[in-house]
């Protein structure tokens, strides 16, 4: 299983300033590895072997905060009638995911699934199931599992990919 909570390319991070101590030094090159997706690709199969590599199950986006991914998960889970309205006069999005164990959604669940492989969260790991289908194997998204742990505190839901063969 594969857990990642930020993906920003050394472009947006040294625009944005980032959380780092350090900032990119000014013209200095990029790295040609600009894209989250390869990134976590190279790194997967580095740390595996080649049967290995293709055993990828999992993949868990910890705390979606964009709001494009919040709004999106909470416009499909207020389409299927789970979760609940946010209250008060809360920004973003007006509905959020429901508590662990929330709510599965599969290819069978057309619209709602295909929103959610449109979020910023997920569109990087359909990158990189497309882009190392030479080390990874064939693979495709089975189920997306979208919830909220209140524990956690402000709002930040979570996506957990289920990863099998095409």
């Amino acid at each position: 299983m594969i857990e990642s909570k930020a993906n920003y390319g050394p472009a947006y991070r040294a625009a944005t300033g980032g959380t780092s101590v350090k900032k990119w030094p000014e013209g200095a090159p990029f790295p040609e590895l600009r894209q989250w997706s390869d990134v976590i690709g190279l790194t997967w199969i580095h740390l595996t072997n080649d049967q290995q590599s293709k055993n990828l199950r999992w993949m868990f986006r910890r705390q979606v905060r964009n709001d494009d991914g919040q709004d999106i998960i909470g416009y499909v889970c207020e389409q299927e009638n789970r979760g609940q309205a946010k209250g008060g006069d809360a920004s973003g999005a007006k509905w959020q995911a429901p508590k662990w164990p929330g709510v599965q959604f599969t290819p069978n669940d057309v619209d709602s699934f295909n929103g959610l492989l449109g979020t910023p969260n997920a569109s990087g790991i359909v990158w990189l199931l497309a882009q190392h289908k030479a080390a990874m194997g064939q693979k495709t998204i089975k189920s997306i599992t979208v919830w909220y742990d209140e524990q956690v505190g402000a709002y930040a839901p979570s996506m957990l990919f289920e990863i099998g063969d095409a």
